[in-house]
């Protein structure tokens, strides 16, 4: 990835065809998953020069004197996920109470923050989620007339939440996520929806269940 391919970087992550070569450092500082795996902790050693050799045993594959570690996410979730890491800046209007650039970026790093156990990170992407979705009347009706206090992305949309919530648990989001999906067409609960970037997002199958049987109950 040109955005990630550091000249010092001491580990190179693959996603699909795609490489990351960044710094073990920083990822540990942040993951408490990368912590533990030993590709991350050779690439640390690289960056001190205090070498275990138990631990450089355990890499099954280097790249220009660099660990390779390779991954099953999507190039473009570890992209957004590194951003949130070096930049807070990256993800500051999620959490300043700003308006959000994109609700699917949020969803990307809140998901990668909860796989790889980023705790702040989810916690202040959670907080703003949470008040995308209130459980309260006078927030809600803030929500829907866009209050100056809290503008809603422009990727916003029901569903988007209901699969966040089910992807990273949490439960606080689906009251509100339930009662916007449920006054959808049921060709888009089924079918999916459009982003406004051309993307298409279907819902998973629990998902559509628990839009149908909240639908009923209304």
């Amino acid at each position: 990835s040109e955005d990630f391919w550091l000249r010092d970087g001491s580990v190179v992550l693959v996603c699909g065809a795609v490489g990351f070569r960044v710094h073990a450092s920083v990822l540990c500082m942040h993951s408490e998953a990368f912590r533990e795996m030993p590709e991350i902790s050779a690439g640390e050693q690289q960056e001190t020069a205090d070498k275990d050799a138990k631990v450089q045993e355990q890499v099954k594959e280097m790249f220009d004197g660099c660990p390779v570690l390779r991954l099953q996410d999507a190039p473009s979730d570890m992209r957004y996920f590194l951003k949130a890491l070096y930049d807070r800046s990256y993800v500051s209007p999620f959490v300043q109470d700003k308006c959000a650039h994109s609700l699917f970026v949020l969803a990307s790093v809140l998901q990668m923050a909860t796989k790889y156990r980023v705790r702040p990170l989810r916690v202040e992407l959670a907080r703003f989620l949470a008040a995308l979705f209130p459980t309260t009347r006078t927030a809600y009706r803030d929500l829907l007339h866009s209050s100056p206090s809290r503008v809603p992305p422009p990727d916003f949309h029901p569903l988007l939440g209901l699969e966040i919530a089910r992807q990273c648990a949490l439960p606080q989001v689906l009251p509100t996520a339930c009662l916007g999906a449920a006054r959808l067409p049921l060709d888009t609960i089924f079918d999916g929806f459009r982003l406004q970037d051309g993307r298409w997002v279907k819902s998973a199958q629990d998902v559509v269940r628990a839009c149908v049987a909240f639908r009923e109950k209304l």
